[in-house]
């Protein structure tokens, strides 16, 4: 019984503190090929998470140099080697992400997706050391040339 009790008070604190999250979106958008957002998870100044999304259009001539294949009509197999290129190229620790590539005609359409759970204060995403707050992400974002949507 008292496991029981244990359990119920955990679940409640998570619930509770799970309804107490706002998240603040921030965009760069470099021009019509390439964009990335940064969704800030957090309690007041205490931060939760940080997601992000990068959404990039790769003409296939550019592209080409990263498969096999001598032309720009690429196989299935092409795009599973730029789906891995790209997914090793944009790893961080403690940054879970996912990478998806696909024909966009003339171009590639690759997007990457992470999260990142935020322990302690400390963002790779949001640059910030021990004891980070959400008020350094955004001021960090902000130099970067992000924008609070």
């Amino acid at each position: 019984m008292k496991y029981i009790k244990y359990v119920l008070v955990l679940l409640v604190t998570v619930f509770l503190s799970a309804c107490n999250t706002d998240s603040a979106v921030f965009e760069n958008k470099v021009d019509d090929n390439y964009t990335m957002t940064i969704t800030v998870n957090h309690s007041d100044e205490t931060l939760r998470s940080v997601e992000f999304e990068i959404n990039s259009l790769v003409p296939k001539e550019q592209a080409s140099n990263f498969v096999e294949s001598t032309d720009l009509n690429f196989t299935k197999k092409d795009y599973e080697q730029l789906e891995e290129f790209y997914s090793e190229l944009n790893q961080f620790e403690g940054v879970k992400t996912k990478t998806k590539v696909k024909d966009a005609g003339d171009n590639v359409e690759v997007k990457i997706t992470g999260v990142e759970n935020v322990k302690n204060g400390k963002s790779i995403i949001g640059n910030t050391e021990k004891d980070g707050m959400f008020s350094d992400v955004k001021e960090f974002l902000t130099e970067q040339g992000f924008k609070e949507k």
